[in-house]
């Protein structure tokens, strides 16, 4: 795969289940999800959202640290801002680079990645 580069426009950060509510949580990106402790919020999570936001985040909702910390998950959006067409792979790499570079708690950590973070 050629290098290329990949723009995500982020929302801001929001309760986990105000943004299961929204209407941007029907389409697809990237997400990551942060732990409130305090005034302090640590990255625990980044996913991937092949078809919709609310789709994955179903999918993760019966892991057991999910569960735990439910009320104080938030979340932070990412749509692909460009390339304009884009397809599951891209989607892949780019979730792959963003836990290879952030290594979030309750991520496995990819072998490799094809995208540079800067």
């Amino acid at each position: 795969m050629q290098p290329f580069t990949v723009s995500l426009k982020w929302t801001e950060k929001q309760a986990v289940n105000e943004a299961m509510n929204s209407i941007i949580c029907r389409t697809s990106g990237i997400y990551e999800i942060y732990i409130r402790k305090g005034n302090q919020d640590s990255l625990v999570y980044v996913g991937k959202a092949d078809y919709s936001f609310l789709d994955s985040l179903v999918m993760i909702t019966g892991e057991k640290w999910f569960r735990e910390n439910r009320n104080r998950l938030y979340i932070r959006l990412g749509l692909i801002a460009s390339p304009i067409r884009w397809n599951s792979d891209v989607l892949a790499n780019i979730h792959s680079s963003l836990i290879q570079e952030l290594r979030p708690s309750y991520n496995t950590v990819p072998s490799e990645a094809v995208f540079a973070i800067a």
